[in-house]
Order: C-alpha cells, then structure tokens, then sequence
C-alpha cells in the first residue's frame, strides 16, 4: 500500500512542532466547519453520561437515521465510522475476488489485504483524460470474475458520479448473478436525489454506507444499510 487514509493531524503537530490552529488540513474530506455550537453544548450537558457504556444498539441513532433516511429502523446497523464497517464487510464476507475502482478510498483495499490473505483484488483504472468518468460498461464486464466490488458514488477522491440509472443496471446484474456491491455513499449528500438506499433496503446483494463527517459532524459514526429479509 502506498496511499494511507488521511486526517492524522496529531502526527503532523508532532513531526512540524506546530499547534493545531497553525494546521489547515487538507488530506482529509471532512467538513471544515468544525462542531457546530448546539453539538457542544450536548456534549457539555451529557458529561455525567461518560461514566458509562454507550447504548450497544444505538437505538436513538438508530431511530433519527431511520426517519431522515425514510427506512425502516431494522435495516441499519451503525459503527464508529466508514472504516469499521468497511473491515466488517471484508471479515463478513472473506470473498476470493474483489473488484475495486483505482483512485478510490485506499481503506477497502487495505481492509481486504489486511483480514483475507486469499483475496485477489481486481482493478479497473479510472483514466485521467477522460476525467476519471467511470465506465458503467466495464465496471458491468468486470464485475463478472468477482465475488464483491466497492464502489463509492461519488467517487473519492475524484468526485465522479454514476448515474442513478447506470447503478440500478448495474445492480441488477450484481443481484442476478450473486454479487455483492458495497456501495459508499459517504458524499451522496451533496446530490441526495442519487442515493441507492432505498433500493439496498429490498436488496439481498446491495449494500450502502454513510457517513457524517463529509456533510454534517456527529463525530464520525457511520451507518450501513443492508437488508434484513
């Protein structure tokens, strides 16, 4: 691996001897807004809380995504952000052969290395002149030799979007023969009206994850939605 998930300020202060207010930080895609005052003020009147475990099943998480998502409460399960969910995923499922898009997050093909020693990994090169636009044809062609393949939409860190009605060709496909896409929708926010998470819900093969640190800030809890026929 030569890429490594950014955002590991601490080691910055520490090898430029800088504070944190002298850093703007660039290699990750969080929201630069930082806390929002009334997140602050939760967190100030719930200290006494800290003293004890979390809820397990984040029931009242559970129910605000369910109700902003338009979902039932039964087909999300939260973990303490993206990445958790995307080892979970990997250690879940020990497929033999994994599709993945190059740029992309380098943290599904770490996850992968890193808990399936067997796992081949299959990659499709985003090309730079065509804008790193990709090709929803050889994605449906690769997609044919794999088990699973994670795909982000939008894409990161390139930003490029498929279609809404590309991905449910592609989908269907997947379904048909039996192979799982983990769809990362971590900026889906920024053009809701193309997220998947609907269709994840009466999907035995699509599964969605999301994320709060891109659009809003919680703290970096992520849900994934999958289906719980």
């Amino acid at each position: 691996m030569k890429y490594s998930h950014g955002g590991n300020i601490r080691k910055s202060i520490e090898k430029y001897n800088l504070s944190s207010d002298e850093i703007i930080d660039f290699s990750a895609n969080t929201n630069p807004l930082g806390v929002p005052p009334s997140v602050k003020k939760i967190i100030v009147d719930n200290l006494n809380l800290t003293s004890h475990y979390p809820d397990p099943e984040c029931k009242k998480l559970k129910r605000e995504i369910s109700r902003y998502l338009g979902i039932n409460y039964d087909n999300i399960i939260i973990g303490n952000g993206s990445i958790e969910l995307i080892y979970l995923i990997a250690r879940s499922f020990m497929p033999k052969k994994v599709l993945l898009l190059t740029p992309a997050f380098s943290e599904y093909e770490k996850a992968l290395i890193n808990i399936n020693n067997e796992c081949r990994l299959q990659f499709l090169k985003l090309k730079e002149e065509e804008n790193f636009k990709p090709d929803i044809k050889l994605i449906e062609q690769a997609i044919e030799e794999v088990n699973l393949c994670f795909l982000a939409n939008p894409n990161n860190p390139t930003g490029t979007l498929i279609p809404k009605e590309e991905l449910l060709l592609l989908i269907d496909k997947a379904s048909r023969k039996h192979i799982t896409i983990v769809l990362d929708e971590a900026f889906i926010e920024f053009k809701e009206r193309e997220s998947m998470v609907k269709e994840a819900v009466s999907s035995n093969h699509l599964f969605i994850l999301r994320s709060f640190t891109k659009f809003f800030w919680t703290g970096g809890f992520t849900s994934w939605l999958r289906n719980r026929q």
